[in-house]
């Protein structure tokens, strides 16, 4: 007679699931070198809510993530001069300080003109996290699992991510 495994959803898996994804997001942005001052991948995060309904894993980062993600069009955005002036810094280029304001000038200009081009680090975050391949990630303890267990797992907790 086959067993039947019980899985009990606790927080420590769900914080298993939140760190996998962030650690995912964050190679993503490395491996599209889009690191200049570290604000960015170090403000990616993940929170638990525990409700009556079951658990929550949301995924926690900037509004402006959205930019790098899918890119920007043409003559949809004028960046700031300050923020372009800060990139220029953290990316340490470089430029002297009275020529500062006009690298930045036709720096935004250009993604103004051209716009940026999409990473698809968030696609390919959601693509990297496939529940099937991060079962033995999740499931460190437990020896055996099946594809119908799995499911009950799944449809018992809730994946929000937000964008």
């Amino acid at each position: 007679m086959a067993r039947k495994l019980k899985l009990i959803i606790t927080e420590d898996i769900l914080h298993n699931l939140g760190n996998y994804y962030v650690q995912i997001l964050k190679q993503n942005l490395i491996e599209h070198n889009k690191i200049a001052s570290g604000e960015l991948i170090n403000s990616i995060s993940y929170y638990i809510i525990k409700s009556k309904s079951g658990y929550k894993l949301f995924i926690r980062y900037p509004d402006y993530l959205a930019n790098v993600d899918r890119g920007t069009k043409a003559k949809t955005i004028w960046p700031k001069k300050e923020i372009i002036k800060k990139w220029i810094k953290d990316k340490g280029l470089n430029i002297k300080e009275s020529e500062q304001d006009k690298a930045a000038f036709l720096i935004s200009r250009k993604i103004y003109r051209k716009g940026i081009k999409a990473t698809n680090v968030i696609r390919d975050a959601n693509a990297d996290f496939d529940l099937d391949l991060i079962k033995d990630k999740v499931f460190k303890n437990v020896k055996s699992h099946s594809q119908v267990e799995w499911l009950f797992f799944i449809k018992k907790c809730t994946f929000v991510k937000i964008f």
